[in-house]
C-alpha cells in the first residue's frame, strides 16, 4: 500500500473509453430504473404492477447470467457489450415511439423489460471479465474502486437527472436522454482494444455451452480460495441487505421524517464514493489479500451491529456513513483478488456465478428481514445481522486457504 497524489489510470486512452462506457450505460440503466417504475405508478398506482414489473426485470438477469457468463468467456466480451448497449438502446427507442402514439400500457412494458433484465444478464458479466484485458494486474484495486465510485455516483444522480427531464413532456426526452447514454456507451467501445488470452483453459473445439458451463461450475468447487470467497460474500451480503430492510423502522423509531430519513440513505453513499475515491486516487493497495477482504467484511459487519445501539438519528447517520465506508472497501478488494486468482479465460463463468449468488440471496434474505421486525425490533435486526457478518469475516479469516494468498495461486488453480 502506498500513497499517490494523482493517478495515471486515465493516461491510457484504452482505460479512458473503457470507463466511460461503464460511466454512460450505468446512468442510462440508473435513469431507467427510476423512470419506468415513477410512470408504473403514474399509469396504474398499483403496487402489485410494480412488484410484477421489478419480478420480470429481475428474474432473467439471475436466471440468464449463468449462461451470459459462459458466452463472454467464448465470444468477445467486448463485442458483448456493444451489442447490449445497442439492444438496451433500441428497447428505449420503442419505448419512446410508444409515448409518442400514446400506446403505452403495462403489457408493452412488462414485456421490454423481460428483455432489458435478459440483456442485462449478459451485459454485466462481460464489464467484469474484460476488466483484466485492460487494465495491468498492479491496478486492479485502484481501478476498481473507481468503478465502485462511478456506479454511486451515478446511482445518485440518475434518479436526479431523470426527475428533471421527466417534468417536460411525461417521459419522452427522458427516455431520448437514456438511449442516447447507451448509445455513446457503445460508440466507446469500437476502438477498445484487449490484451490477448493466454488459453491456459484453452476449451477443445468440440466443447458445447453445457460443457463450458459445467466446467465453469467445476472451477469454482475444485478452487477453495474461490469457494470460500463466494461464500463468505454470501453470508456478508445475506446480513448487509438488512439494513434495508430495518432502516425505515428504525429512523420511524426516532420520529424521523422523509427528509431526514433521506439524509440516513445518503449518506451510505456518500461514505462510499469518499472511500472509492480515496482508493482510486490517494491510496494506492497493489497487492489484495483474501485477508483483507474478511477484515473488511468483519468492518461491514461491525458497523451493522454498532447500528443497532444507536440512540438517535444522528448517531444513526453517522454510523451509516462508517458503514457505506466499510461497504466501498468490500465491493472493491473482492473484485481485485478475483481478478489476481482467476484466469481471464473462466472470469466470465466465474463472476456471473458470483452475481447470482450476491443477487439470488437478496430477496430471501430481505423477506426475513421483514418476518424479523415483526417479532422483534429493527435494532435487534441489526445486532443480529452485524454479529452474523462480523462472526462470517472472522471464521472465514481463520480458515487456511485464506491465510496464504500470492502470485502461485493462479498455477495452483490451473
Amino acid at each position: 500500500m502506498r500513497l499517490n497524489r494523482g493517478s495515471s489510470l486515465f493516461k491510457s486512452r484504452n482505460f479512458l473509453m473503457y470507463w466511460l462506457s461503464y460511466l454512460f450505460s450505468a446512468l442510462g440503466d440508473a435513469i431507467y430504473y427510476f423512470l419506468v417504475p415513477w410512470m408504473i405508478k403514474e399509469l396504474t398506482g398499483s403496487g402489485i404492477m410494480m412488484g410484477t414489473f421489478l419480478l420480470v426485470v429481475g428474474v432473467p438477469r439471475i436466471v440468464f447470467m449463468l449462461i451470459g457468463g459462459v458466452i463472454v468467456d467464448r465470444f468477445d466480451g467486448r463485442k458483448v457489450m456493444i451489442l447490449s448497449d445497442i439492444i438496451r438502446s433500441i428497447i428505449i427507442l420503442f419505448m419512446v415511439t410508444l409515448l409518442i402514439l400514446h400506446s403505452i400500457n403495462m403489457a408493452y412494458i412488462l414485456i421490454l423489460g423481460f428483455i432489458f433484465g435478459t440483456v442485462d444478464a449478459f451485459y454485466w458479466p462481460a464489464v467484469t471479465s474484460i476488466r483484466q484485458r485492460v487494465i495491468e494486474d498492479s491496478k486492479n484495486v485502484q481501478s476498481n474502486s473507481l468503478f465502485a465510485g462511478t456506479w454511486q455516483i451515478t446511482a445518485l444522480i440518475g434518479p436526479i437527472i431523470g426527475a428533471y427531464l421527466y417534468q417536460f413532456d411525461k417521459g419522452k426526452t427522458c427516455f431520448i436522454f437514456i438511449c442516447i447514454t447507451f448509445a455513446v456507451s457503445a460508440l466507446t467501445l469500437i476502438k477498445l482494444k484487449l490484451k490477448p488470452i493466454k488459453n491456459v483453459f484453452k476449451p477443445a473445439k468440440q466443447s458445447t455451452l453445457k460443457g463450458e458451463l459445467i466446467f465453469g461450475l467445476r472451477f469454482i468447487l475444485h478452487n477453495r480460495l474461490v469457494l470460500t470467497l463466494i461464500i463468505t460474500m454470501l453470508f456478508a451480503n445475506a446480513s448487509f441487505r438488512m439494513l434495508f430492510v430495518g432502516l425505515p423502522f428504525l429512523a420511524q423509531s426516532f420520529g424521523a421524517n422523509e427528509n431526514e430519513f433521506g439524509l440516513m440513505q445518503s449518506m451510505l453513499g456518500g461514505g462510499g464514493i469518499i472511500m472509492s475515491l480515496i482508493l482510486a486516487f490517494v491510496i494506492i493497495i497493489k497487492n489484495p489479500s483474501l485477508k483483507l477482504i474478511m477484515i473488511a467484511v468483519s468492518l461491514q459487519g461491525l458497523g451493522l451491529l454498532l447500528l443497532g445501539f444507536v440512540t438517535n438519528m444522528w448517531e444513526a447517520i453517522i454510523v451509516m456513513g462508517l458503514i457505506g465506508i466499510a461497504s466501498a472497501f468490500v465491493s472493491t478488494i473482492v473484485p481485485s483478488v478475483f481478478q489476481k486468482v482467476i484466469p481471464v479465460e473462466v472470469m466470465g463463468r466465474v463472476s456471473s456465478v458470483n452475481m447470482i449468488v450476491a443477487q439470488g440471496i437478496v430477496p430471501i434474505a430481505q423477506a426475513l428481514g421483514g418476518w424479523f421486525i415483526e417479532v422483534r425490533s429493527p435494532s435487534e435486526l441489526f445486532i443480529t445481522a452485524g454479529l452474523v457478518e462480523t462472526l462470517t469475516g472472522i471464521i472465514a479469516l481463520m480458515i487456511p486457504t485464506a491465510v496464504v494468498l500470492n502470485s502461485r495461486n493462479k498455477k495452483h488453480t490451473a
